[in-house]
């Protein structure tokens, strides 16, 4: 029933004890927890039964998802530049910025050293430890988005596949259309080119595994 389960569904499920197993990003490990339910911001969370029954595992296959994270910037049209720089820096300092992935209602996962060996953040719930090292695991088996060229539109490819499918398409014209597709991007960027960009993804720590059965650019099926 999954197709038909919304984000709230899975939350109100889950803290209920209904489910094994859920995958959620951080601040779901939290809430397990039962921390920060009395803040008023996560008034729209069911008590959690499963307080002190959970544990923190990466997917099967010893690999992770790697999300983006958050760029910050300052506009080379800002009238202040200095102050818009000194902001951030505060903001992502290791005093400030700890003090904002601690909060129970952020959707910030801790991303400092410092985050993870924070004695206060490590003693927040019984297993607080446990949560900080699994997502420090985690990030050093992220599974890399592939960088090249075009990348963006290859993944919208096959975002819009699978979805066609989820909708009734048959799988294997899905696949097709996506393949066809595919070929069209890799042509519009040079084939050369994008052998030589998939390369260099291959050198890069958490490339997909399969990409470890290419050896050379002249190997590459693009």
């Amino acid at each position: 029933g999954i197709e038909q389960l919304t984000i709230p569904d899975t939350f109100q499920q889950w803290l209920a004890g209904a489910y094994a197993m859920v995958w959620f990003f951080p601040p779901l490990g939290r809430w397990s927890a039962g921390y920060g339910q009395q803040t008023e911001q996560l008034a729209f969370l069911p008590e959690s039964k499963v307080v002190g029954k959970t544990g923190y595992a990466l997917f099967p296959g010893d690999i992770t998802q790697l999300p983006a994270g958050y760029t910050l910037g300052v506009s080379a049209d800002s009238p202040r530049k200095e102050l818009a720089y000194l902001f951030l820096q505060w903001l992502t300092s290791p005093e400030v910025s700890l003090q904002r992935v601690m909060l129970p209602y952020a959707l910030r996962d801790p991303y400092r050293i410092s985050h993870f060996e924070s004695s206060l953040y490590r003693n927040m719930w019984p297993e607080a430890s446990a949560y900080l090292d699994k997502i420090q695991e985690a990030g050093s088996k992220g599974s890399l988005d592939i960088f090249l060229p075009g990348a963006a539109e290859y993944h919208d490819v096959l975002d819009r596949a699978c979805t066609a499918h989820f909708t009734g398409t048959d799988a294997q014209k899905a696949l097709d259309t996506a393949a066809r597709e595919f070929e069209e991007i890799t042509e519009s960027k040079g084939r050369d080119r994008q052998k030589q960009a998939y390369a260099n993804y291959l050198t890069m720590d958490g490339a997909y595994p399969s990409a470890n059965l290419v050896d050379a650019p002249s190997n590459l099926d693009l």
